[in-house]
């Protein structure tokens, strides 16, 4: 009875086939939601339908049966190319997660059986949407739609066969995981790989010189250092942050993976070199995307920041080890209390400074205005002046531009409110449970149509409600991730009690034992 026991609460596992099915779902809906967009419903009748469909698919507009590979490496179609690849990537994400809710946890046998209907079943939703799409203009019909959306499938069910199962096994690892090294070891390579995939987005490859000479010349190339010049401060210093937190992650975590003592011992110099090596990768690869800018400011910034999560990393483990020391002394415990509202008001004055830099981004020149004449620039379908200037169906306004020029507005608004989420989960003191979640997505959301409404009352600038739900779920994500590593933090250590705890819990004890005795008949 006197003995101490640490009680662990068990983690659920993740990656099931429950949460795959719901993840494969949502993938679905969206592909078909994405599909119908701006949703200018034509009806005719479906003969004529047919017909269409017919003359743009199985005919290809009289153009030979290789057109379309053709058509995505000739030089005139470069802009086109990004578009391509995301409808395959779109696919390929989606046949992945339904082999995965098929065939998780189960043999590999039933995978081989699984693929050839998961592949069909991808190619049919293909040419159902390729076919409902006819009555929906401006949506355009193309056979190379449809060979691209089943070569993405087709990848991402090799892909699960290949190495399925042990991705799932790597993600629950990382949920599991204990201790800081353990949790940074886990997350270096998916932080690589994801790295990578953002960097290179989206994937529209050049082939020779000529089109290489086309990107210089079209101002997209920039060997000297800081001499690109945007109209707009603000713009620079978007790319300029953005780049810094992209690779901000690789010197904090590969100081948390091979130890303060290792990395404490390299000069500076050293670290920056080693990021600027891979920073300098990096863009050399964007060199070769059609898309991306090859700028070599963002090579050493990239290293700064490598430089800068080097230094939080090493400080971030001394003051770990400092935490988990277990030497008790009376002033102890009002240390850790004053602690505790410095952080407080540490994190107070970081959210307050997230919220300025926020607004400024959002609602800067800031020259308000509800005179219609100033707002005569917008199109002519758009309302002069007001609420009514909101675009109140989610994505429509994306679909204007190219798909890349949409993963980087999701991106950037996502990405600005995930300090939210980060910062909530630092200063609230109970943090576990949905309720908490579910206030920061409130609030975030709020924030986020709060800054949409003065967007309505700023000239040149649009306001959407899909910036509303992307940003609100980029707090809940910051919050989310937050929360699980602090969780597996302290799941890593365990607590050291001080003598006159112990000593109290042991009289304790030892009196309900006492009573316990003295009332047995």
């Amino acid at each position: 009875m006197n003995q101490l026991r640490l009680r662990h609460q068990p983690r659920r596992q993740v990656l099931t086939a429950v949460h795959y099915g719901w993840l494969a779902l949502g993938i679905l809906l969206l592909t078909v939601y994405g599909s119908l967009i701006p949703f200018q419903f034509q009806p005719q009748p479906p003969a004529v339908a047919l017909n269409t469909f017919e003359e743009r698919i199985l005919s290809a507009n009289g153009q030979g049966s290789h057109s379309w590979v053709v058509s995505f490496l000739a030089g005139a179609k470069r802009e086109a190319r990004g578009d391509w690849v995301l409808s395959g990537v779109l696919f390929l994400i989606l046949s992945y997660l339904l082999m995965a809710a098929v065939c998780v946890d189960r043999p590999w046998l039933r995978g081989l059986k699984a693929a050839l209907a998961v592949w069909l079943f991808c190619i049919a939703l293909s040419v159902a949407v390729e076919f409902v799409q006819i009555y929906f203009e401006p949506r355009t019909v193309a056979r190379i739609d449809i060979a691209l959306a089943a070569l993405g499938a087709l990848t991402g069910v090799v892909l699960w066969l290949s190495g399925g199962q042990r991705l799932t096994q790597w993600g629950r690892r990382l949920w599991s995981a204990t201790g800081v090294s353990g949790l940074a070891a886990r997350l270096l390579p998916g932080y690589l790989v994801l790295l990578l995939i953002v960097e290179l987005m989206p994937f529209d490859l050049l082939f020779s010189r000529a089109e290489l000479a086309v990107k210089y010349h079209e101002g997209k190339i920039w060997f000297v250092p800081f001499h690109y010049r945007p109209a707009e401060t603000s713009i620079l210093l978007a790319k300029t942050l953005w780049n810094m937190a992209c690779f901000f992650p690789l010197g904090f975590l590969k100081v948390l993976v091979a130890g303060r003592a290792s990395w404490a011992a390299r000069s500076w110099p050293r670290v920056f070199l080693m990021g600027l090596g891979f920073t300098t990768l990096v863009e050399f690869l964007q060199l070769f995307v059609y898309s991306r800018f090859f700028d070599t400011s963002d090579i050493v910034t990239g290293a700064v920041a490598v430089l800068l999560g080097w230094w939080l990393g090493v400080a971030c483990q001394a003051y770990w080890q400092r935490d988990s020391s277990g030497s008790y002394s009376p002033a102890r415990d009002v240390g850790q209390q004053t602690a505790g509202l410095g952080r407080l008001a540490v994190g107070s004055g970081l959210l307050l400074g997230w919220l300025a830099v926020a607004t400024y981004f959002n609602w800067q020149p800031f020259d308000f205005t509800a005179t219609p004449a100033h707002f005569a620039g917008d199109s002519e379908e758009t309302p002069a002046v007001g609420l009514s200037r909101m675009s109140w169906v989610p994505l429509v306004n994306y679909y204007w531009g190219s798909k890349y020029q949409a993963f980087e507005q999701v991106r950037m608004k996502m990405l600005s409110f995930v300090p939210l989420g980060v910062l909530a989960a630092l200063c609230l003191r109970r943090q576990h449970g949905h309720g908490a979640g579910l206030l920061v997505l409130g609030a975030a959301l709020v924030l986020a149509l709060g800054f949409e409404i003065g967007q309505c009352f700023l000239p040149g600038r649009g306001a959407d409600v899909t910036d509303v739900l992307i940003e609100g779920f980029g707090a809940w994500l910051g919050f989310a991730l937050t929360r699980q590593i602090r969780s597996v933090l302290g799941s890593g250590s365990a607590t050291v009690e001080t003598p006159e705890a112990l000593a109290s819990r042991n009289g304790q004890a030892t009196n309900l034992a006492a009573t316990l005795e003295a009332a047995r008949p």
